[in-house]
């Protein structure tokens, strides 16, 4: 009996203390299963176990030349010191929670699986800007310089072998809608890592971009696609051409960088200044006389992708996002600079027009919806889109880019676009400091209310952060050079000059 009424206490008091727990910490289960759960990671593809072998000798012997500048003095103090940070975080998601996640069962070359290489191409141009200009930071990343180099190197060979150039199979990719852009990406990265390649290593990414820049000039006549024509018939309704332009200039940007001496270089050169011209031309430029690298504006383009305020239409709504995307042609004023090079005005045709829209141009509501104004809301990070967006809400490194290149090349005064960056780069850091693995957008990209509505939109983020970076290195070290002289004279740099396929 003694024993029982001590059994009898002792689960009374252990009722008791169950209940306090239960009527004092209501919320301990939730809370413990939240911290819990693992958060999502997107991969471009199923993930795959291989054992992939090393790439053999190849017996091509393209010109290859290094980039001219780089290890030089990284900016290190204001706006970059917290540009930097953004960058090493989005750096240390792709570095350490993506790329194991995604690729960490291979060996060897990564094989990236599938057709559309769009994010793990981005990702190994983020990692390449961070380790080549300084940026890379060891110990806010949790991984060391040489294990981030390594990893990259991997990705960057398995990309390049399944493009078609080496690789003629169903899975291979190339020569197909945004394919010149992944293959920019994954030349900038190879050049940027010149010293750190074999030359094997180096000819297989460089035909790659040889093969994907002659894809540009066999077009001919069509490489060019506009809204609206010269009769201003919409060629393309709802849906301008302008980012598809600008990313196809990219790869001849590349190209001509990384292979001054190739015998299609000046003939590259010449089509990335046609695209970069006509990309974002607007309606007025059909008539403008003004001398645009020697030739008047007129007499580059044969349609327009921008109305004259400076706005496009795209998924048939007024769409402050593909203005935004002028930023991408805006890669081969630093891939020029990088090799000793001026750029054409054309790399920066328009860029001014589009980024005072943002500031400038207000919108009523109604007819636009609510609160109306302007693009960019004063002393706010918000975004305003006059017609909805539907790409999702809360990306904003895309216009951290385009306030970068404002600063640093004068499309709006320095010190009202820095404003604008820090207010941006502030929200850029806010969006990230809510994980601890450094990514920005939470849930998954197919979400109903999605922050970004893009699978690979973290390494996109990775991307637009190395730009933005990029473009401040420049600047920092006084390389950032465009100017209007006709496009014989703009690459001096060139050891020879061509004929033009403009003739």
């Amino acid at each position: 009996m003694h024993n029982l009424s001590i059994m009898n206490n002792y689960r009374r008091y252990v009722s008791i203390i169950l209940s306090l727990l239960i009527l004092f910490m209501p919320l301990a289960p939730s809370v413990v299963a939240a911290s819990m759960a693992p958060l999502p990671v997107e991969c471009p593809y199923a993930r795959l176990t291989a054992n992939n072998l090393e790439p053999q000798h190849t017996s091509d012997n393209l010109p290859i030349s290094p980039p001219k500048y780089l290890d030089l003095s990284r900016p290190t103090m204001g706006i970059n010191k917290r540009i930097r940070s953004s960058f090493m975080k989005s750096i240390k998601y792709t570095m350490t929670t993506w790329f194991p996640y995604c690729y960490g069962n291979q060996s060897g070359p990564i094989n990236p699986n599938g057709v559309d290489q769009r994010a793990a191409s981005t990702a190994v141009y983020a990692t390449a800007v961070s380790l080549k200009t300084g940026a890379y930071d060891e110990e806010s990343i949790g991984l060391s310089y040489k294990a981030a180099l390594f990893r990259t190197k991997r990705l960057l060979i398995g990309i390049a072998l399944k493009h078609r150039s080496h690789l003629k199979t169903a899975d291979s990719w190339g020569y197909s809608w945004q394919s010149s852009y992944w293959a920019y990406y994954i030349g900038a990265a190879a050049w940027l890592l010149y010293e750190d390649l074999s030359p094997t290593e180096r000819q297989i990414v460089a035909k790659v971009v040889e093969s994907e820049a002659d894809y540009q000039l066999s077009k001919k006549s069509n490489m060019v696609k506009y809204y609206a024509n010269k009769d201003g018939i919409i060629t393309y309704p709802g849906d301008t051409k302008a980012e598809e332009d600008a990313w196809d200039s990219t790869i001849l940007s590349i190209a001509a960088a990384m292979m001054p001496l190739h015998h299609h270089a000046f003939n590259w050169r010449v089509a990335e200044a046609k695209l970069q011209a006509g990309s974002y031309a607007r309606q007025s430029d059909l008539s403008s006389t003004k001398i645009l690298n020697g030739i008047p504006v007129k007499n580059w383009i044969d349609g327009w992708n921008v109305y004259n305020d400076g706005t496009v239409i795209n998924h048939k709504i007024l769409s402050p996002e593909y203005m935004a995307n002028i930023a991408i042609k805006l890669n081969g004023v630093q891939m020029s600079n990088l090799a000793g090079c001026t750029s054409p005005r054309t790399s920066v045709w328009n860029a001014d027009v589009i980024y005072n829209s943002f500031i400038d141009v207000k919108y009523a509501s109604p007819p636009y919806e609510q609160p109306g104004g302007t693009v960019y809301t004063p002393k706010s990070y918000n975004i305003y889109f006059p017609e909805g967006n539907d790409w999702g809400t809360q990306r904003v490194s895309n216009y951290l880019v385009m306030d970068g290149a404002a600063a640093t090349m004068n499309f709006a005064p320095r010190e009202e676009a820095r404003a604008w960056m820090k207010i941006h780069n502030t929200r850029q850091s806010e969006l990230q400091s809510r994980f601890e693995d450094g990514r920005t957008y939470s849930g998954k990209s197919n979400d109903e209310e999605s922050e970004y509505k893009y699978s690979g939109r973290e390494q996109v983020t990775a991307g637009d952060l190395a730009q933005l970076w990029l473009g401040q290195y420049l600047s920092y070290n006084n390389l950032l050079k465009v100017n209007n002289s006709p496009l014989a004279f703009n690459y001096l740099c060139m050891p020879t000059i061509r004929s033009s396929i403009l003739n």
